[in-house]
């Protein structure tokens, strides 16, 4: 028999039903009477001394992570509760809320993993079955295993009102629309019945939002997701569905208000606090995005602060300023010295980055789960240039934790450096399955099969778990999709999620472009160039479009209309004269028209001088000093260029180039190996690698010989790699 209990029960119910057991003389019955009167953080220094005083009561573990979840502290809350979980009595209610604040906090894996086993040691557990359902819809990746479970509850308990919920939000999931229909007035019915009224249940109230929604309702899923809000302006699903929905709808300033008053309505809690600074600095507002973080590191609870600093740090880390993130995480170390396994790894991955190789293999020594210390190792040895050893240490972290995303990811990345594209191709299938917001697993594999001609393919990958949060670049993901979606002839049907993320005047200009790109590919110049002659809300002359310009010059130079191009960059230029970009096009159509060399140098220094990391001026102007014979100075401007944007590869393409001229084939070799490290899918790098290496003594029994060749075959290189395996070791080629 199932026993039925409210998904909701309070901290209170769990801490009477669970905490009996001492004397009246014992500490502990005061706590139990603080939690049951809702005064947690009183408990919490009397706590921190019975959790040193008794090392092994689960009780007291249990009662310490309660009150520091319901302080807010949830970071800290972890490991007091996966202590408590080690005594059978305490065994499932420590499960229980370490799965509610793996919920609280977005984790859906870890909810459902403690789950899973709860569940099998407990399949009578109903609070754990509906946490898992509800774990399984929030992660939107396992609608059919919250039926089974909603379900499941159901079927002993016709009336739970949360099952019904779940249940229909499954249907939704599932798209099982009539089905939806008819859950949703069943669970309408019973909040009637017993008098709660549908505000009385967030959850419910989202339900009901994005039926209307699926329906195509619109203005009526807006109407209630604004009731949703007024109603539960705090509560996590109705804020995460309603911003999710006013983003859908291009409202990305009420999706910004949402978030911001749930934060000022619980500003304690991180999970809102992070997700403000995620929107800020999604729009640019760096500023108050780290002056957020920096408040919260000031908070007189030295586990607090540590938790702050640690949030800061991988503020700092994903805008690249390494120093500043290995900074926080040390500041975050003076205040608790003994940190959780997440902290430890989340540092060494930063260590990692920032080339510090020593102190983050130092670090694993601290480490007590094997995936986190095999995972470190590997990606230090992936970075020292020691790809299969790599791989060792990432089968040995995957032999207890297989469906880790990043273990995944990182193992699809060493695969590549050994040229085996086709095991890549599988380790960034499993990693996006497994998460698709942990990496960019989706962002390589659609790269890799685009590199390849495989569009189609390319197009597929990107596209699953679209609704994922991009873990690098949500709008390269956007714009990447609908170059695809132009390249396969398919510009036209642009569904909405993307369009809403396009609309913005600042993306605008970029989206154009990127459906420019595909249709050149697709069709060639002439299509390209229709696609931005037609597309509305652009100004020529605003720089602010220059990407759109810059595709339209492109595309005129191909067809021969060459004097156009530089009428249009001429006009552009007259508009804005002090526009660096306008520049920088102009010189850049002049010299494809052979106009005067003093002029064309003018322009490409003034651009320069006006954005001095601008890539294409840089290498505008380097292509002038190269072609003047000062390849020095070429080399220089490269080398800026190069700094300037990680993701270029021109600038070592051109810089090896000119070392190849100078006959410093070691050099080129260098450059060329940098180049594939940022586009291991470049297969005239590749080929050209390979030839270098064939050229010195023994090079056709050097296996790094044919792997570049193999790449290079593999990315539109075919008949040239195919002649030039012919000088390979047969040993090599039929291993």
């Amino acid at each position: 028999m199932v026993r039925a209990v409210p998904l909701r029960a309070t901290l209170a119910s769990l801490v009477l039903a669970f905490g009996l057991g001492c004397g009246a003389d014992d500490p502990l019955a005061e706590i139990r009477e603080l939690h049951a009167s809702g005064r947690f953080e009183e408990s919490l220094d009397p706590l921190r001394e019975l959790v040193d005083a008794r090392t092994g009561d689960a009780e007291v573990y249990y009662l310490y992570g309660v009150a520091l979840a319901s302080a807010r502290e949830v970071t800290q809350a972890v490991w007091p509760l996966r202590k408590a979980m080690e005594s059978p009595e305490w065994y499932e209610p420590a499960v229980l809320h370490l799965a509610q604040l793996s919920l609280m906090t977005t984790d859906w894996d870890m909810a459902t993993s403690l789950l899973d086993e709860l569940i099998e040691r407990n399949p009578e557990s109903t609070r754990g079955v509906l946490l898992r359902a509800y774990a399984r819809a929030q992660s939107r990746q396992d609608y059919e295993g919250t039926l089974s479970d909603a379900d499941a509850v159901l079927a002993e308990d016709p009336q739970n009102g949360d099952a019904l919920v779940l249940r229909a939000v499954a249907l939704l999931g599932l798209e099982r629309i009539e089905e939806a229909s008819e859950a949703i007035q069943a669970t309408s019915t019973h909040y009637d019945e017993v008098g709660l009224g549908l505000a009385a249940s967030p959850r419910f109230c989202v339900v009901r939002a994005i039926f209307a929604k699926e329906k195509k309702e619109l203005e009526r899923a807006e109407e209630i997701f604004e009731e949703c809000v007024e109603e539960h302006p705090v509560d996590f699903l109705v804020v995460d569905e309603a911003a999710g929905f006013f983003d859908e709808r291009g409202n990305f300033e009420r999706s910004l208000e949402i978030i911001r008053a749930a934060f000022e309505g619980v500003p304690e809690l991180p999970s809102y606090r992070l997700s403000l600074v995620h929107r800020l600095t999604a729009l640019g507002e760096y500023e108050e995005a780290e002056q957020l973080l920096l408040e919260a590191t000031e908070s007189p609870r030295p586990e607090v602060a540590a938790s702050a600093f640690a949030d800061l740090a991988r503020f700092y880390f994903q805008r690249d300023d390494l120093d500043g993130a290995i900074s926080a995480f040390e500041q975050a170390l003076e205040l608790v010295p003994e940190p959780g396994a997440e902290f430890l790894f989340t540092y060494a991955d930063v260590l990692v980055a920032g080339g510090r190789y020593d102190e983050a293999l130092a670090l694993t020594e601290r480490m007590t789960l094997v995936p986190h210390r095999e995972l470190v190792r590997g990606r230090v040895a992936l970075e020292q240039g020691d790809p299969a050893l790599a791989l060792r240490h990432f089968g040995e972290g995957q032999k207890l934790w297989p469906n880790n995303a990043v273990s995944r990811y990182f193992t699809a990345l060493a695969a590549e450096r050994l040229g085996d594209f086709d095991r890549a191709i599988e380790e960034y299938r499993y990693s996006a399955r497994a998460d698709a917001s942990a990496t960019d697993a989706r962002m390589r594999l659609a790269r890799l099969y685009s590199s390849a001609g495989q569009d189609e393919e390319a197009l597929h990958a990107i596209r699953h778990e679209a609704d994922a949060e991009a873990a690098l670049d949500p709008l390269g993901y956007v714009l990447f999709e609908i170059e695809l979606m132009a390249r396969v002839g398919r510009a036209n049907q642009l569904p909405e999620r993307l369009l809403a993320q396009v609309r913005p005047p600042a993306v605008w200009p970029e989206a154009v472009a990127a459906i420019a790109r595909g249709a050149r590919v697709n069709r060639g110049p002439e299509a390209s160039l229709r696609v931005v002659e037609q597309a509305d809300r652009l100004d020529a002359n605003d720089p602010r479009n220059v990407a759109a310009l810059r595709s339209v010059v492109g595309d005129l130079i191909a067809l021969g209309r060459v004097d156009e191009a530089v009428a249009r960059t001429e006009a552009a230029l007259e508009a804005r004269p002090d526009a660096g970009v306008f520049h920088a096009l102009h010189a850049f159509a002049l010299e494809q028209a052979g106009g005067d060399a003093a002029a064309i140098r003018a322009g490409w220094e003034r651009a320069v001088e006006a954005d001095g990391d601008d890539v294409f001026a840089l290498r505008g102007l380097a292509a002038r000093e190269r072609a003047e014979g000062r390849s020095e100075e070429a080399l220089a401007l490269l080398a800026r260029a190069v700094e300037a944007d990680s993701s270029d590869t021109e600038a070592l393409r051109e810089s090896a180039e000119i070392h190849a001229e100078a006959g410093r084939h070691a050099d080129e070799e260098r450059l060329l190996l940098a180049l594939l490290e940022r586009d291991p899918y470049d297969g005239s790098a590749a080929l050209r690698l390979a030839q270098l290496m064939l050229e010195r003594e023994g090079g056709g029994s050097d296996p790094a010989v044919l792997l570049q060749l193999r790449r290079a075959e593999r990315f539109g290189q075919k008949d040239e790699a195919a002649r030039l395996l012919a000088r390979v070791d047969p040993g090599l080629r039929d291993p």
